[in-house]
């Protein structure tokens, strides 16, 4: 009991509402892990981007990245059956702002 005591404290009482939630409602849990690896994804795809927090990748997204990029706060790369591709040449300047979703098979290139 001490344990789970520990972890509920080190999670926080909204956190552990939402664990319990996907525990009970599947869907629910699906869309949050579908969230966490989109977070993760986005962090590893758009590693040579100056980018701002809450990075989503949740599809396919090809970075080419050789003049400059940045990607503001909370944007979302939707995923599709056609990835999206983002490139930048030397010279280019690529800027996404901030609360942007962009659906999938989107293609920039500057």
């Amino acid at each position: 009991m001490d344990g789970r005591l520990s972890l509920f404290r080190k999670l926080g009482q909204e956190a552990w509402s939402v664990v319990l939630r996907g525990l009970a409602d599947r869907q629910f849990g699906r869309e949050k892990l579908a969230r966490a690896v989109g977070f993760a994804r986005g962090q590893v795809l758009f590693r040579s981007v100056q980018h701002g927090e809450r990075l989503c990748a949740l599809g396919d997204v090809t970075v080419e990245n050789a003049g400059r990029f940045v990607v503001g706060d909370r944007v979302t790369f939707v995923g599709g059956m056609i990835p999206s591709r983002f490139t930048t040449h030397p010279g280019g300047v690529l800027e996404i702002g901030s609360n942007t979703s962009i659906n999938y098979g989107s293609s920039f290139e500057a």
